[in-house]
């Protein structure tokens, strides 16, 4: 019994110190929505020397990220921290900090830097 109990204390500190933006509110999980909105604005990331956006919105408990120029919708989810992956996709989405600790960019599939330029 007492290994039991260990065991179950012990997958609860894990489950805590890696998912530390999911919390438990009236028997449902739900992210906080103060962290996810530091990710909404608007992006804009040069392409053959013309300004291309995406926008990311917050609906609910939900990040949804739109290329501006065709409208496709796609919802991101957390994996931990400041990382997402886009599914369906399996597109990681990478935002980063200043030193203040204000989201700037965003970097999608490791290789496309969009930087925020309102919200």
């Amino acid at each position: 019994m007492k290994k039991l109990f260990t065991s179950v204390l012990l997958s609860a500190f894990i489950c805590t110190a890696t998912f530390p933006a999911v919390v438990s509110s009236g028997g449902s999980t739900h992210l906080h929505q103060s962290s996810l909105s530091a990710y909404q604005g608007k992006y804009q990331m040069m392409v053959k020397g013309q300004a291309a956006y995406i926008e990311i919105k917050l609906t609910g408990d939900q990040l949804t990220l739109t290329s501006l120029w065709d409208k496709q919708a796609n919802k991101i989810k957390q994996l931990s921290g400041d990382s997402f992956i886009m599914p369906g996709h399996d597109w990681s989405v990478k935002f980063v900090r200043d030193a203040k600790g204000k989201v700037t960019e965003v970097i999608v599939m490791g290789t496309d830097r969009w930087k925020k330029v309102n919200g």
